[in-house]
């Protein structure tokens, strides 16, 4: 018993000291989770952030580009207007630019004409098909993806007003798709990452990937809503042409209206935050793994003092001496020397409580197990507290009463007033004092003998009434059946008397020497007896057949071998009187000389009541020896004969067969019945 209450205590030390470092830890823990889980989203916004600033520094590069060119198409557009379309000083200049920039120069005018190209040498005018859209223009614009007239290659123009003629003549340059996605890489693009540059209809001017296979191509319907939506900046989901699922970030250029976009594979946007997941996962796990060693060790550690204080405990259970020896643990110490301290106050309280515990349960039982009403009342008579006895006379629920007078909802308003103004009489008086009070429940009317004693405060004024009442009601009844029992006592005396007389006469004219007289009258009397215990335990409303049966039939033979049966009757007293004395003499007679004088005869009695409403009775005796008719008839002979004149309307067969006595009786049911 000791060592499994050990285990116990030790499996409560390990899980109370795994309780207090998961309490510990639990805080330290979700700080930790939640740092992770920010880190992790930290991190996923870095790479946001860096994707949106390569994608800015990609827009940043190209209007620097695209500035550049601007700059120096300015520079050769002041030259042509101060000399002259045809002047060699203003071909050398749009010469040098194309050759600076690796890119043709052209003169237009506002149909598209060439007027002057540097793909000549001369500078003369392109044979082929212009590459400008017709186009006046009063400020310098760059266009959207073109195609060629004589590369057949999509590429861009940057193109600025004359000066002097800005409605009328321009100049153009082209920009090589190559140069701008070379320019992409600039920008810090990791090499996982793809960037590209699309114009304002969505058509790829640049990309780092696969340039020769996406440019002057529509892009992903993402990327187009992104060119046409006029938004500055901004994030979105795709996939790319290659079908891998990415996150972008775009910013549009200020100078040339394209949008630079920049695209993070999704795995690696997720493998940044898993990483990041893991690192956590890991320092958790090392952290709730380094806590619960520690807890075992310092669980480990508790063991001995654990069991001494158990040991003590226990001791306390059963109220036996403590012991306890110091311990290493001061805590412990402290704990065990209170035990000790406490031991004996703790006994004298459990005495306390138990005695309290008894005397409170004891007047519980008292008041709810007693008959007796047993209530409270203040000053006013309403209730307080009343019991379950008193409640069953309303006719009541203990809601229904509480904090309520009888008046309030009693019918009989002469019995609570008569109640109401006792009260107020035991209040006034400040004593003690009985009271006889008629009170109709659900039960009827009921007389109580109130005692009422006045209900004090700890000042001793006099708040209110503690009543007890006893029903009365059953004494005067008791009172009047007890004169009448005394009365059919005194009148069955006298019968019993007259009968007791007559068994005596008869008994004495049959026997010749007193010896004989003796048992025989001694028989008939204890059969005579046992009739009246009978009757008795009936309060003498009758005895049924079968209970007279088995009294005057038990003293002579076993229970196997007499078969009696029939249907439940309960005969009137003077009947079954008359019926006990003829089977005593049956019973007598039997054993003698009858069925019941050897081993193998036995006694058949059987009784019913007839559809015509006569009771009929019969025993019958076989397996005893032949039997003939007495040559004298004796006291018995004359009972069985004669027993019909004390039973009213009866008849009686009485015979003597090879078999053995076959003894009848048959009477109106409705007269020997004594419920009929």
């Amino acid at each position: 018993m000791v060592h499994s209450g050990f285990r116990g205590a030790l499996s409560t030390v390990y899980s109370r000291s795994l309780m207090i470092v998961g309490l510990v830890l639990l805080p330290m823990l979700l700080a930790i989770g939640a740092l992770g889980w920010l880190y992790s989203d930290a991190e996923r916004r870095v790479i946001e952030a860096r994707r949106l600033d390569v994608a800015t520094n990609a827009a940043f590069l190209i209007d620097r580009l695209i500035a550049e060119r601007i700059a120096a198409l300015k520079t050769v557009a002041a030259s042509i207007e101060s000399l002259s379309f045809e002047s060699a000083e203003a071909l050398r200049m749009a010469t040098a630019v194309g050759a600076h920039f690796n890119e043709a120069v052209i003169l237009h005018d506002s149909s598209g004409k060439h007027i002057l190209s540097t793909r000549a040498p001369d500078g003369s005018p392109d044979s082929a098909p212009a590459d400008v859209t017709p186009v006046a223009v009063d400020r310098p614009q760059v266009s959207n993806v073109v195609t060629g007239a004589i590369t057949k290659a999509p590429l861009a123009l940057v193109t600025v007003p004359l000066p002097g003629k800005p409605a009328t003549h321009a100049l153009s340059m082209s920009v090589s798709p190559d140069l701008l996605s070379s320019t992409l890489k600039q920008a810090g693009l990791p090499a996982e990452w793809i960037a590209a540059i699309i114009d304002r209809n969505g058509i790829f001017v640049a990309r780092s990937h696969s340039p020769q296979f996406h440019i002057g191509k529509p892009g992903r319907p993402e990327l187009i809503e992104a060119a046409r939506s006029g938004a500055r900046t901004g994030s979105f989901s795709n996939v790319t042409h290659e079908g891998v699922p990415v996150e972008s970030s775009f910013q549009r250029s200020d100078l040339s209206g394209w949008t630079a976009v920049v695209a993070v594979p999704e795995h690696l946007m997720n493998a940044a935050s898993g990483r990041s997941r893991l690192i956590v996962l890991a320092a958790l796990v090392a952290a709730v793994s380094l806590a619960l060693l520690l807890a075992a060790i310092a669980g480990r550690s508790t063991i001995s003092a654990v069991q001494a204080l158990q040991r003590n405990a226990l001791a306390l259970g059963k109220g036996e001496p403590l012991r306890w020896e110091p311990h290493s643990i001061s805590e412990f110490n402290d704990v065990g020397r209170t035990l000790i301290e406490a031991e004996s106050m703790i006994r004298e309280r459990d005495q306390a409580v138990a005695e309290l515990h008894r005397t409170s349960n004891l007047l519980h039982s008292i008041i709810n197990l007693t008959p007796d009403l047993v209530y409270v009342k203040d000053a006013d008579s309403k209730t307080i507290l009343t019991n379950p006895a008193t409640l069953r006379l309303y006719g009541k629920t203990l809601d229904d009463v509480k904090g309520r007078g009888a008046i309030e909802w009693h019918p009989n308003s002469d019995e609570v007033e008569r109640i109401v103004e006792n009260d107020r009489i035991v209040m006034e008086r400040g004593e003690s004092m009985q009271f006889e009070e008629p009170f109709t429940g659900v039960h009827g009317r009921r007389v109580f003998l109130s005692t009422k004693t006045p209900l004090r405060d700890p000042s001793g004024k006099v708040i209110g009434i503690v009543g007890v009442s006893t029903d009365v009601t059953d004494l005067e009844k008791r009172a009047q059946h007890l004169e009448f029992v005394m009365r059919e006592l005194s009148h069955r005396s006298k019968n019993l008397l007259t009968v007791i007389q007559s068994i005596a006469r008869q008994t004495a004219k049959q026997t010749e020497d007193f010896g004989e007289f003796q048992r025989a009258f001694d028989s008939r009397l204890h059969s005579l007896a046992a009739l009246h215990d009978l009757l008795i335990q009936h309060d003498w409303e009758g005895a049924s057949v079968a209970e007279v049966v088995q009294s005057q039939i038990a003293p002579f033979a076993s229970r196997n071998r007499v078969d009696a049966e029939g249907v439940d009757v309960l005969l009137k007293p003077d009947v079954a009187q008359v019926f006990a004395m003829a089977f005593h003499e049956l019973a007598t007679n039997a054993t003698k000389y009858g069925a019941l004088s050897q081993e193998s005869g036995c006694v058949i009695i059987r009784w019913r009541v007839t559809d015509g409403g006569k009771f009929q009775i019969e025993w019958r005796e076989q397996g005893g020896p032949a039997v003939t008719p007495p040559q004298r008839e004796g006291f018995g002979s004359t009972v069985l004969k004669r027993i019909a004149s004390h039973v009213p309307q009866a008849s009686i067969e009485y015979s003597f067969g090879e078999s053995g006595v076959v003894w009848k009786l048959e009477a109106p049911y409705s007269l020997i019945n004594a419920i009929a």
